[in-house]
C-alpha cells in the first residue's frame, strides 16, 4: 500500500502566513499531529495517526462498508417514489403528476440542494458527525412519512431527505479519498458505485412488494 508520504497531504485549512501563529498555537497543532508551512496551510504531519490513511486496514474496511451501505438505502428509498406514485395519488386526493412530483422530483431537488451544501461544510468541520446526525434525522423522517402519510408530511419529508442523501451520494467520494491510496481507491469507489447501481434496480421492485402488500405504499 503506498504511504502517506507519497501521497499529498490533506489540507484542513489555511491562516495567512506562519509569522502570525503563536509558539502556543505551533504546539497545539503538533499535538494534534498537524504541521503548518510558510505559507499558513495546515495539514496532517507525515505518518500522521490521525490521518484517515494511517488507520488500521479494520477501521478502513468498515467505513467504506457503512458509506456504501448509506448509499445503496439512500437510492434505494430515492427510486421508490415514482413507483408508489399512483397508489399515493389515490390515497391523497391528489392528481398522479403531482404525486409524481412530491414523491420524486421533490427528493430529486432536495439532493441537489444538499450536493451544494453538505461538501464545503464537511471540509471544514470534519464528515462523521455529520454522517452520524444526517444519517439518523432521514431514518426519523423516513418513519414520519410511513406513520402519517399526508400530502404536507410528504412534501417536507422527501425534500429534507433527499437533502440528507447528499451526504453518501455527494460526500462519500471525498472520504474514500481520505481514507485509502491511490491504488485502493479504485476499488472502494467502485464498490461505493456497484451499491448505487444495485439499489437502483431493487428499488423498484421493493416498491411495488409494499405497495402491493398489506402494508400499502
Amino acid at each position: 500500500m503506498t504511504t502517506l508520504q507519497s501521497d499529498k497531504p490533506m489540507n484542513l485549512f489555511e491562516i495567512s502566513s506562519r509569522e502570525t501563529i503563536s509558539d502556543s498555537m505551533l504546539e497545539a497543532l503538533a499535538s494534534e499531529h498537524l504541521t503548518i508551512n510558510d505559507n499558513g496551510l495546515v495539514t496532517f504531519a507525515p505518518s500522521s495517526p490521525a490521518h484517515p490513511r494511517e488507520w488500521s486496514r479494520r477501521r478502513k474496511l468498515y467505513d467504506s462498508a457503512i458509506i456504501s451501505l448509506l448509499e445503496f438505502v439512500t437510492t434505494v428509498v430515492s427510486n421508490v417514489g415514482s413507483n408508489v406514485a399512483k397508489p399515493a395519488a389515490a390515497h391523497m386526493g391528489v392528481s398522479l403528476d403531482v404525486s409524481v412530483f412530491c414523491l420524486a422530483t421533490l427528493y430529486m431537488l432536495g439532493q441537489a440542494l444538499g450536493g451544494l451544501i453538505f461538501p464545503p461544510v464537511s471540509e471544514v468541520f470534519g464528515s462523521k458527525s455529520i454522517y452520524v446526525s444526517s444519517t439518523a434525522l432521514y431514518a426519523v423522517l423516513c418513519l414520519v412519512i410511513g406513520f402519517a402519510p399526508r400530502l404536507g408530511t410528504i412534501i417536507v419529508g422527501r425534500f429534507l431527505c433527499g437533502m440528507l442523501s447528499a451526504m453518501p451520494t455527494c460526500v462519500a467520494i471525498g472520504s474514500l479519498e481520505n481514507i485509502w491510496d491511490s491504488r485502493a481507491r479504485v476499488w472502494a469507489i467502485a464498490v461505493w458505485a456497484a451499491a448505487g447501481i444495485f439499489a437502483m434496480a431493487v428499488g423498484p421492485m421493493f416498491a411495488v412488494f409494499v405497495s402491493e402488500s398489506s402494508l400499502g405504499w
